[in-house]
């Protein structure tokens, strides 16, 4: 099939049952309970046959402004590689353009890299949590709600024209440091601060230390960045549940143009060593001895048994952006073998 003889109209009202099922063959069971079709609906036809489609939304900011949000774009698994995403973004692109929107946005998972090297080929660049909020300040929970950037743990905002500067890795370390502290705090509705933080601060930094360190000797060039949505979710089930949800953020090639295939070779390892200094850290609380109520011992096996049961035993929606999935992804057997000796670590620290 050429790209040439595709199609690229509007959806017909009839036509949403077949589209919906495109989906359901291209999403998670997870993720398509939060799937709509609300806004304006591209699809591509060849012949007789759907092969895929774009959802759009518009976000009308202060002052008149119109972002464009490419809300979701899908493909039947038959038809990748002939052109049919790239043929769909285009024309979203340009009724986006033709709209007036003077930007425009879509919400990508971390190591989807076929979704963010088609949009970074047309002039998209990630955006960090830094530059979001210097870009939008108070506006920006409105467009995290229009482009449903919300509880997307390892889902990053994109923007069309592409931005140059970017927020330093330490910061957005440091960032989620704080923002997982105040987290904990919340869940705890009380708590002993400087232990929490200093419990958290040995969790992710030796996390981090331990995959820089494997990614340094396959000289790969990562650096950090925070799941800024990630921490909204934490913060929202500390406030309204009282749990904890961990959200270290994780490391990713510095070139926004790396393939996640491809590099599962050495990422593999790289989450594979993440996952190890939250079960010593934990084996070490508990066997040595936590201490008294507020001790940096008590939240190091607090934290470190949540940490390990979202960073090692959740290798799928939501949680696909912590190591788990990366090692699931590189070796099956080896995350077995990670999730076996987690459960044990586990069952050992049970209270």
């Amino acid at each position: 099939m050429r790209a040439s003889a595709l199609v690229i109209r509007p959806m017909k009202p009839a036509e949403k049952g077949e589209v919906r099922g495109i989906m359901r063959r291209c999403f998670p069971l997870l993720m398509r309970p939060f799937f709509s079709l609300g806004g304006v609906v591209l699809v591509a036809q060849h012949r007789e046959d759907l092969l895929g489609a774009v959802v759009m939304n518009t976000c009308r900011r202060a002052g008149g402004a119109m972002t464009g949000i490419i809300s979701w774009i899908f493909t039947a698994p038959a038809a990748r590689g002939v052109g049919v995403g790239q043929a769909l973004v285009d024309r979203a692109l340009d009724h986006l353009e033709h709209q007036g929107c003077d930007e425009i946005l879509a919400v990508i998972e971390g190591t989807n890299t076929a979704s963010s090297g088609l949009f970074g080929s047309r002039g998209f660049s990630l955006l960090s949590f830094g530059q979001q909020i210097l870009r939008y300040r108070w506006q920006l929970p409105r467009v995290w709600f229009a482009a449903f950037h919300v509880i997307d743990i390892g889902h990053f905002l994109w923007r069309r024209p592409a931005s140059v500067a970017d927020s330093s890795p330490a910061l957005q370390w440091l960032a989620g440091l704080l923002i997982n502290t105040a987290g904990v705090l919340l869940a705890l509705r009380g708590g002993m601060p400087p232990m929490v933080l200093f419990a958290l601060a040995l969790l992710f930094g030796l996390r981090e230390g331990a995959m820089r360190v494997i990614g340094g000797r396959s000289s790969l060039d990562l650096r950090h960045r925070m799941w800024e949505t990630g921490l909204l979710l934490s913060i929202g089930i500390a406030f309204l549940f009282g749990g904890i949800l961990p959200v270290p953020g994780s490391v990713y090639p510095a070139d926004d143009r790396w393939r996640y295939r491809e590099s599962l070779s050495a990422l593999g390892p790289v989450a594979l060593a993440g996952m190890v200094p939250a079960l010593a850290l934990t084996l070490w609380a508990f066997y040595l001895g936590p201490g008294g109520a507020g001790s940096v011992g008590q939240y190091l096996l607090m934290l470190g048994r949540r940490l390990i049961i979202f960073d090692t035993l959740l290798p799928f929606f939501p949680f696909n952006g912590y190591n788990g999935r990366r090692v699931y992804d590189w070796s099956p057997w080896t995350w077995l073998a990670a999730a076996l000796s987690a459960m044990t670590v586990l069952l050992l620290t049970a209270d």
